[in-house]
């Protein structure tokens, strides 16, 4: 918890630091990750968007000079220069929202018309103009071992965007509403690395992966 909230407070103070040009944060442990071994520091100052000096907090504040803004991490843990590359991060809150299939409410869905069912019932909970989100589907734990189409979530709300999130996060199936509202058609082209599934008739089935 105490690390979240620094992750948060770096993130948080990344434009007022900018403005102020310096800052120096300080109060609780700084994890810098540098090496094959975790270094512990007694602070760190930043210019700009820039992280200029990791080491004790007497060399920092004569790093940082006369006017720096002070940051207090009243003992929560820092780790600076964090960078999410992969999107855990921010998948994290994503996923605080939509409907997760490994509750033990959905334990039930185990095939294509319990899903369906799961979903249209969801969907009655989320206000008009907002996305049906689905998060945990696998595919291998329904009886039809194959993924859901675009023609059945359709069925569920075909004016309405859904997309069903794979539970390794590198797949997903959309009905038409969301293939439209992300403007994927017959007719976009592939990413490098990327499927974007078709039917017999050459038409999108919803179905897209990494």
């Amino acid at each position: 918890m105490k690390t979240t909230a620094a992750i948060a407070l770096l993130l948080a103070t990344t434009a007022p630091a900018i403005a102020q040009d310096v800052t120096l944060y300080r109060g609780g442990p700084i994890v810098t990750m540098d090496g094959d071994v975790p270094q512990i520091v007694e602070a760190v100052v930043t210019r700009g968007d820039r992280i200029a000096f990791a080491g004790t907090e007497q060399a920092a504040r004569q790093a940082a000079g006369q006017g720096a803004a002070v940051r207090d991490l009243g003992g929560a843990t820092l780790l600076p220069g964090f960078i999410d590359a992969h999107s855990h991060f921010t998948v994290r809150a994503m996923s605080a929202g939509g409907l997760d299939l490994r509750d033990k409410a959905h334990a039930g869905v185990a095939d294509i018309p319990a899903l369906q069912a799961a979903i249209r019932d969801y969907a009655a909970t989320v206000p008009a103009g907002r996305w049906i989100v689905v998060w945990q589907y696998d595919n291998e734990n329904l009886a039809e071992k194959r993924h859901i189409t675009r023609a059945e979530l359709d069925a569920v709300a075909a004016d309405r965007p859904i997309v069903v999130l794979h539970v390794s996060l590198h797949g997903a199936v959309a009905n038409s509403a969301a293939l439209a509202a992300a403007n994927l058609d017959e007719t976009t082209p592939i990413p490098p690395g990327g499927m974007m599934l078709r039917d017999a008739g050459g038409k999108l089935n919803g179905v897209l992966l990494e």
